[in-house]
């Protein structure tokens, strides 16, 4: 027994050295990894409005940072925060003087809001920038600014794309903008677009619709299912439903009877029904099982 204590102790001081190096190596990984992945709290910082609504993916990175971290919903912001939306994602921000900045997917915002400066600098994708002037109050515009030119919103609903570095596109719902390129100020107003392109600038008068992100996101949500569907090779229930209701409004609604969504390979008989449902054996359980984890992970590519 003592004898193997000796070699124990023995092997340890011969092998010391490598011990603390690979101690070490395994506490800094630790705190590297800690450090990357801790959400941080907002602190001193003055809060300028916070995230209404998040779908998917949405970060922010604090000024003088480089570490992102997630936003959930009701998330505060703070001054030169930036704020990104990942591939199928959308968001909505709302500033503390009512300023609603709709976020499309795969876009990057800084927020500069202070007193003195309300900017927004647009690097890429695609926002909504809602601003009502309110009656009896001195409010001040919002400045959306890019690499190709910047757009002054007092007070209206205007939308705000960038493609790439040398083009821009404004729209404008309600209200008016100014946008202003290389020094050229182009005054829009409702119901009027302007492209800024190879050709050069561009305006034109067409009906501009907005679109809310929870509407975007549905409109996601549901060509993800119906991707999923054509996958494997079914038939996506919800259109399925949509598509003989749409049928039937043509029809005596009181003569056709509520139709069962087909899908390939599924039993004839009604599984709604319990006396001609078909017992579900082990292996269509497993299977059922299966097919649900798989659109499951589908779903949130």
């Amino acid at each position: 027994m003592r004898r193997g204590i000796l070699q124990i102790l023995s092997w340890i001081n011969e092998w010391k050295f490598g011990i603390f190096l690979f101690l070490n190596t395994l506490i800094f990984v630790y705190i590297f990894y800690a450090d990357i992945n801790k959400r941080k709290g907002i602190g001193t910082r003055e809060i300028i409005g916070d995230v209404t609504f998040k779908y998917n993916k949405i970060q922010r990175k604090f000024d003088n940072e480089v570490v992102w971290e997630d936003l959930d919903s009701n998330s505060p912001l703070s001054n030169r925060d930036s704020v990104r939306s990942d591939k199928s994602s959308q968001a909505t921000l709302m500033l503390k003087d009512g300023t609603e900045i709709q976020m499309d997917e795969d876009t990057m915002v800084i927020l500069e809001i202070s007193e003195k400066v309300q900017k927004i600098n647009f690097t890429k994708g695609s926002i909504n920038v809602k601003k009502t002037q309110i009656q009896e109050s001195i409010s001040t515009s919002i400045l959306v600014e890019s690499s190709a030119g910047s757009v002054k919103v007092k007070d209206g609903d205007v939308i705000v794309a960038k493609q790439n570095p040398k083009a821009l596109d404004v729209a404008v719902a309600r209200g008016e903008a100014e946008v202003n390129i290389d020094g050229e100020v182009v005054n829009l107003k409702k119901n009027q677009i302007l492209s800024l392109n190879e050709k050069g600038i561009e305006t034109k008068d067409s009906k501009v619709k907005l679109v809310s992100t929870l509407e975007k996101a549905k409109l996601i949500e549901s060509k993800k299912e119906e991707k999923y569907f054509k996958a494997v090779g079914a038939t996506n229930p919800t259109t399925e439903n949509q598509n003989t209701a749409s049928s039937n409004s043509q029809t005596s609604p009181a003569t056709v009877p509520n139709p069962i969504p087909q899908i390939k390979n599924a039993p004839s008989s009604d599984p709604s029904n319990p006396k001609t449902a078909p017992v579900e054996t082990d292996e269509d359980a497993a299977r059922r099982k299966k097919e649900r984890e798989a659109f499951d992970r589908f779903m949130k590519m």
